[in-house]
This record gives structure tokens, C-alpha cells and sequence, in this order.
């Protein structure tokens, strides 16, 4: 584990134009799925889900990676998937329409596939794919010099770890297998980007102290309206020292978690490889985090 240094010169971000599409009027958090993707959902109650359940884990979709993965490792890891292919895994078994978990806004369930969706909407939106609205709004504003969108391609570039997943032979015994080279269209707007510790806390450093977001979208995305710990695409928790947020994932081969206070002020993003071990690094994650987050 490592977690990220603070940067010699802070880059310093252009200020960003609030001409989002949410100040614009073109999307709203009460705007359904059904709205701008007629038919996607088609599980009763499908048509009811809305942007804000979506970004809260509150849609009721199961998760699309069902039956893909062997763990973390893809089953077939150079294949190209479409995010209508993955959605379609979710709400369709076979020719039948699969139900939502639950009835939207009743619950909470984290699933990958709210995601997907949430790309989908992007995409409709504003008539360019979310990686191009990902980089134009955010990566190059910011100077994320080293975070990018690979799509398809399942190749990293520069210097980078390589990521191992558990593969068991024949004899039962469990052997590391290199999945640094995997195409990523599987995670799409779940968890595609490629990117740094560093440019992690940068991002979230602009994103927490208002360099992207106006003031009432802000308190809107930190706020734990749900009850369970998420905000609007944002993971919360509770550490000695008051309210942490951020996000933890994982990718074949690659986990990662990134905490900072709510305003900014103190980071910490941390990427390991690992393939499979029994070890609980639970403890030690939030125990960084308490150090590195709560001032003494």
C-alpha cells in the first residue's frame, strides 16, 4: 500500500463554468431512466427510477457483473461490451424480463449496473458518450495529466503495477495470473478510468472545495439523505474526527480507495495489487484513514 504525497506545487484548476447540464435545465435528479431511455427497464417498476436513485444505489437494479466474473476477473477479458449488452444482463434472463430487488427509492443495494446507466443518460443527453464528456468537462480542465478513458483497448501505458487475480488448477491450488492487460469496455461507466493517486485527490480536492459544482449541488451530493451511508455517486462514512467521502473499487487485479474530509483539506487515496489473498485489509484501510484523515 501506498498513499498518495501531497504534490510539490499544487496544480492550480482553471475556475469551471456551472453551465452543467443540471444548471442548464436539460436533466434533473427527478427525471426518470424511462425518460431518456424508453424501454430500458423494462421489470415493473423499471419506468419509475430516477437519476437520484440511480446515483444512490436506490434503483433496485441487479447487478450486471452476475455470472461474468470468476471474482474479479473477467471470464473473457478481451471482449468489447456495449453498455446496452451490459444493462440487458441485468434486466432481461433470456427472453424474461428479470424484477428489480426492489421497488425504486424503497431500499438500497449497490450495484454496477445504476452506473451503466447513469453513462447511458450522459450519452443521451448531451449527444456525445460519457468518456467525451468526462474528458471536456473534467480531465482536461483539471490537468489529470495521467487519467484517461481506454474504452476498448486493453492496454496500460507509461509506468504502472501489474494487477493479479486468483486462477485455481486442476490440483485445487490457487496461482497468480497477470490481468494487467484486460479490456475495460466490462467496467464502462462503472469503473473504466485509469488514473493516479494523485490526479484522485486532485479531483476531489476541486470537487470538494466548489471548483465543480455549485454550492446547492454540492450539499446536495454530500448529503447522506439516504441513511446508509451514500450521497450522489459518493461513499460516506463516519470516522472519530466527523464524515469522510469518496469511493473504494476494484478492477481485475487492482483495488483502490480514495477518503478526503468534506472540504478537502486532508486526502487519501491508496491503490494496491493483490490476487486473492486471505487477509482482511479492512482494518488497516480505515486505520490509514483515522491517521491520515483525523488530526491528532
Amino acid at each position: 500500500m501506498a498513499a498518495s504525497a501531497p504534490e510539490a506545487s499544487p496544480r492550480r484548476s482553471p475556475p469551471l463554468s456551472c453551465s452543467n447540464w443540471w444548471a442548464r435545465g436539460r436533466l434533473r435528479l427527478s427525471d426518470t431512466a424511462e425518460r431518456w431511455l424508453p424501454g430500458l427497464v423494462p421489470a415493473p417498476g423499471g419506468d419509475k427510477i430516477t437519476v437520484r436513485e440511480l446515483l444512490q444505489h436506490a434503483s433496485g437494479l441487479p447487478e450486471y457483473t452476475d455470472g461474468l466474473l470468476d471474482g474479479d476477473a473477467p471470464h473473457d477479458r478481451f471482449r468489447t461490451w456495449t453498455p446496452a449488452e451490459l444493462v440487458r444482463r441485468a434486466v432481461k434472463d433470456g427472453d424474461r424480463n428479470r424484477p428489480l430487488l426492489f421497488p425504486p427509492g424503497t431500499d438500497h443495494h449497490y450495484s454496477n449496473t445504476d452506473y451503466i446507466v447513469l453513462g447511458m443518460i450522459i450519452e443521451k443527453v448531451t449527444g456525445r458518450s460519457y468518456r467525451t464528456e468526462i474528458d471536456q468537462r473534467i480531465i482536461r480542465p483539471l490537468a489529470l495529466r495521467d487519467t484517461r478513458l481506454p474504452g476498448s483497448s486493453p492496454f496500460l501505458t507509461g509506468p504502472h503495477s501489474h494487477g493479479y487475480e486468483p486462477v485455481e488448477k486442476e490440483d485445487g491450488t490457487l496461482v497468480p495470473v497477470d490481468y494487467t492487460t484486460v479490456n475495460m469496455s466490462i467496467a464502462g461507466a462503472a469503473g473504466e478510468i485509469i488514473s493516479t493517486t494523485a490526479d484522485l485527490d486532485h479531483f476531489f480536492r476541486t470537487l470538494l472545495s466548489g471548483g465543480l459544482l455549485r454550492p446547492a449541488e454540492l450539499r446536495e451530493m454530500t448529503a447522506d439523505t439516504s441513511g446508509v451511508g451514500w450521497g450522489l455517486g459518493l461513499e460516506m462514512a463516519a470516522l472519530p474526527c466527523g464524515t469522510i467521502v469518496g469511493h473504494g473499487g476494484g478492477t481485475p487485479g487492482y483495488r483502490t480507495i480514495s477518503f478526503h474530509t468534506l472540504d478537502g483539506t486532508r486526502q487519501v487515496t491508496v491503490d494496491w495489487t493483490d490476487w486473492g489473498a486471505d487477509a482482511d485489509v479492512s482494518p488497516a484501510a480505515l486505520a490509514l484513514m483515522t491517521a491520515a484523515l483525523c488530526p491528532s
